[in-house]
C-alpha cells in the first residue's frame, strides 16, 4: 500500500495542473471577451464620430449653398414728389411714415409691399407702405426687383430722410431693401 500515497499526490498534482490550466483558459477567454467588447465599443465610437463629422460637413455644405443663393437688392423709391391717382400727395404720406420710422419706439411695423403693374405699356412696380402708394421702383431696378419678387423676398425700409431741393422745399425720400434666396441653378 505504499504506492497509494504517491498515486494520490500525483493525481492531486495532475488535478491541480488541470485546474490551473482551466483557470488560465477561462481567464484568457474573459480577457478576450473584454478585449473584443472594448474593440466593438471603440469601433462604435469611431463610427459615431465619423457620422457626426459627416453630418457637420453636410450641414456646412447646405449652409454654403444657401449663402451662395442669398441676395440683397436695394433702391431709392422713385416718383416720391408726385400725387397718387386719387390726389393724395406722396410727400404727405412719406412725411407720416418718416415720423413713424424715426420715432424712438419704431419696431419695424411699416409693411413694405411691391406691386407690379403696367404704366403706359411699360412694366412698373408700385412701392406701398401699409397699403399707401409712396412711389415706384426706379426703371433701371425693375429687372432685378422682378427677379426678387419671383423668389418671395422680404422687403423693408432701408432708410428714410429729407433734403431740401433747389427751391428750398423739404423733400421726403425712402430707400427699400429686399432679401431673398435666388433659385437653385
Amino acid at each position: 500500500m505504499d504506492w497509494i500515497i504517491p498515486v494520490v499526490v500525483i493525481a492531486f498534482i495532475v488535478a491541480l495542473i488541470a485546474y490551473t490550466l482551466m483557470e488560465r483558459r477561462q481567464q484568457a477567454a474573459v480577457e478576450e471577451k473584454l478585449r473584443h467588447a472594448a474593440e466593438l465599443k471603440e469601433e462604435e465610437r469611431r463610427k459615431e464620430e465619423e457620422a457626426a463629422a459627416e453630418a457637420k460637413r453636410l450641414e456646412a455644405e447646405r449652409i454654403a449653398r444657401i449663402a451662395a443663393r442669398r441676395r440683397n437688392i436695394s433702391f431709392k423709391v422713385a416718383g416720391v414728389t408726385f400725387k397718387n391717382g386719387d390726389g393724395v400727395s406722396r410727400q404727405k404720406l412719406l412725411a407720416k411714415y418718416h415720423q413713424r420710422y424715426n420715432a424712438e419706439n419704431y419696431d419695424d411695423d411699416i409693411e413694405v409691399t411691391l406691386q407690379p403693374y403696367m404704366y403706359q405699356d411699360k412694366q412698373a412696380i408700385r412701392v406701398l407702405f401699409d397699403d399707401d402708394m409712396v412711389g415706384n421702383v426706379p426703371e433701371d431696378d425693375i429687372p432685378g426687383v422682378l427677379e426678387a419678387l419671383s423668389c418671395h423676398p422680404q422687403f423693408d425700409i432701408d432708410n428714410m430722410g429729407t433734403f431740401y431741393n433747389d427751391e428750398n422745399v423739404k423733400i421726403y425720400y425712402a430707400s427699400v431693401e429686399g432679401r431673398y434666396l435666388a433659385p437653385e441653378e
